[in-house]
């Protein structure tokens, strides 16, 4: 193995455990928000929905969407623990 190789490789090291360090960092940054959300709604606050599904689906959406759409805003497709 070349010197050249060492190097570039390690470039490549540092560079992946950067990235990583970064992701891992944004993960922990996000459980604090759930964490200080949840205990929010534990002291009483309105709680947080996020909808998963848009309210409306575009003409040009795959047909998963409309499918998806068009069974899940149905009383049979409806559950109360996804207010969609």
């Amino acid at each position: 193995m070349k010197h050249n190789d060492i190097t570039q490789s390690d470039f490549l090291k540092k560079t992946i455990y950067t990235i990583l360090s970064l992701k891992i960092q944004s993960f922990y940054m996000f459980l604090s928000r759930v964490n200080a959300q949840r205990s929010r709604e534990a002291a009483g606050a309105e709680i947080l929905t996020i909808p998963s599904f848009p309210k409306e689906i575009d003409d040009h959406a795959p047909s998963f969407f409309h499918e998806a759409d068009e069974y899940y805003r149905t009383a049979r497709g409806k559950h109360e623990n996804a207010p969609n």
